[in-house]
Order: C-alpha cells, then structure tokens, then sequence
C-alpha cells in the first residue's frame, strides 16, 4: 500500500477507536437510558448477531484474500473493526432513536427511500468519477488496484459488503453523526453541520483509493451526506440497508466488468 493509503487507514482507525471509547463511556453513563429504550435482551441479540456476522467475514477472508496476500490485515482489520463498532452500538443506536427527525414528504417510507439513495449515491458517485476523469487521469490504486484485478478479489469485496457497511454505518452515521448532532442541539445549532462533519471525516478515512488524490474522497464525501441523511429521517437501520445495497450493487458491477474481460480467454 502507498503512504497515503497507511496514513488514511490510521486515521481511520483512529477515528473509530476514540468512537468506541465515546461509545463505552456513553453507555457505562446512559446505560440506564439505553435499557428503557431497546431492553437489555434487545441489545444482547444485536451484539450477538454483529459478532456472528463477524466470525463469517474472517473465515470468507481467509479464503478469499489469501490469494492476493493480504490475509493478515484483512483479519486484523475485521477484529479491531468489530470491535470498535461493538463498543459504540449502544451510543449509536440511542442517538439515534433520541434525535430521529421527520422525512421531507418526498422521503416518508423508508424503503423507497433507501432504494433512492442507495441507487442515486451509486450513480452520483460514478458520474463525479467520471466527470473528473474527462481532465485528470483517474486510477484504483493500492489494495483496491489489487483486488479488483481476480475473482478472489472480487469475492472478498461480496463478502465484506454486509459487514462493512453494518460496522462504518454504527461507527460513522450511528456513533460520529449522533455524537455531532448531540453538540449542534446543545450549542443550538443546525443539525445539519454534523452530518456534512461526518460526511468530510468519513472521506478522510477512505482516501487514497483512487489517484489523483482528492477524487476518492469527493466521491465519499457525497455518498455520506445521503446516507447521513437517510440514517437521520429513517435511523441507523435504514442508513446500513443502504450502504449495503450500495456495496452489493458495486461489488456486482465488479464482477460483472471481471466476467466481460475474462469473457474472450474463456471462449
């Protein structure tokens, strides 16, 4: 991986660490709160089913990206991941039921809204791509470069888009938005600065997957300002379905560009 990736991958890690330390302390103070609004059963079958979901990652990781060997960070990503997001899951979801507002009457059921923003952040997100390719080159490059290049590669992506999506959905929109959103309403301020804040800080976390820098981070920036939006109109369930069907719909457009150029070998 490049210096750029490294330093973008710490920043993420650290960002998520001191999320989950916010998010242990906030439940060890507002435990009590916690219980009252999800029950202790509720959120023991919540914890149980992230870990499960987990355990599944690691074990399709060792059979997917040890072909591109990178099996170690892979697996060390999913354990501090998981645990990271497990530590801010109570936070997560009782800022979430806490500080919900009402949709925009354009936006009132939830699942023709995730299916809006889920379809409409992939194509904005490939249309800024493009857009920025017609006056500067625009390359994958790093672990992205490498995993897109075979079906092994391809694999690990499918297999990550559940987990993935469930834990930066707790960390990011659940936890950073929530812990944002509670500052802006006891400054009185608007709302609204703490989802474009996490929206800048989750594209920091994923920079330097695309070259020329700036590119992959504009493209995320975008895609977290309508996910933050959906996560506050329809809450932390509605923004992991849609970052779900975002990366299940990239990973197969993936796949389906892997199989049109493996195509010709084949035949």
């Amino acid at each position: 991986m490049s210096t750029y990736v490294t330093i973008a991958l710490m920043f993420a890690l650290l960002v998520e660490a001191l999320l989950a330390g916010w998010g242990a302390a906030w439940w060890m103070r507002e435990r009590a709160k916690c219980a009252a609004l999800l029950g202790q059963r509720g959120l023991a079958w919540i914890a149980v089913a992230l870990l499960g979901l987990c355990l599944a990652t690691v074990l399709s990781e060792r059979a997917t990206f040890a072909a591109e060997g990178l099996l170690k960070t892979a697996v060390l990503m999913t354990v501090f991941r998981s645990a990271f997001a497990l530590a801010a899951l109570p936070a997560a979801i009782t800022t979430d039921l806490a500080l919900r507002q009402p949709p925009p009457k354009l936006f009132r059921r939830p699942v023709p809204t995730i299916l809006v923003a889920a379809m409409g952040t992939l194509l904005g997100s490939h249309a800024i791509v493009f857009a920025l390719s017609q006056f500067v080159p625009v390359e994958a490059q790093g672990m992205l470069d490498e995993v897109t290049r075979s079906a092994a590669g391809i694999g690990a992506i499918c297999a990550l888009a559940l987990v993935a999506a469930a834990w930066e959905e707790i960390l990011y929109r659940g936890a950073l938005q929530g812990v944002l959103e509670v500052a802006c309403v006891r400054a009185g301020k608007s709302p609204m600065i703490a989802v474009v804040a996490q929206a800048a800080i989750f594209a920091v976390a994923h920079a330097g997957m695309l070259s020329p820098p700036g590119v992959k981070e504009l493209q995320i920036f975008f895609v977290a300002i309508v996910w933050g939006l959906v996560r506050r109109w329809h809450g932390l369930g509605a923004s992991i379905a849609t970052h779900i069907l975002f990366n299940a719909s990239s990973a197969g457009a993936a796949a389906l560009v892997l199989a049109w150029k493996l195509w010709p070998a084949a035949m």
